[in-house]
């Protein structure tokens, strides 16, 4: 929820990462989970978090993961449920700032979870998330 102004939260005293790569000191102010500005982040808001000694940095895109292969397989005979393993997966992305994944599933003839149909399912699972 937001105050009159329409600001959720601010972001202050961090470096932000700027469109170029370089880090400026400023704030970031969020409304309704978008950005709404970046630099003086003054006014009206619910929350804050001071970033001070921190890097603010955009949501991470990870073009290629497949590090979901080791919560549904972390050793050689040991498997977790699909669902299980994907929402872990979920759940370390984010805390590493990652916001958007493109699951690799690898389709091979080597006999292990590679094979078919095995990645078929893992395509299903990764669909209804």
């Amino acid at each position: 929820m937001s105050d009159e102004k329409g600001t959720s939260l601010r972001i202050t005293s961090g470096q932000v990462m700027q469109m170029n790569g370089d880090f400026v000191g400023a704030d970031v102010v969020l409304a309704d989970g978008l950005v709404e500005r970046i630099g003086d982040g003054t006014g009206g808001r619910k929350a804050e978090i001071n970033a001070s000694g921190m890097l603010v940095l955009p949501g991470i895109v990870d073009l290629h993961g497949d590090a979901f292969e080791r919560q549904i397989m972390p050793r050689p005979g040991v498997s977790f449920p699909l669902e299980l393993a994907l929402n872990y997966t979920d759940r370390q992305m984010v805390a590493s700032s990652i916001t958007t994944v493109y699951h690799g599933v690898t389709y091979s003839w080597e006999p292990s979870f590679r094979f078919p149909p095995t990645p078929l399912r893992r395509v299903d699972a990764l669909a209804t998330q």
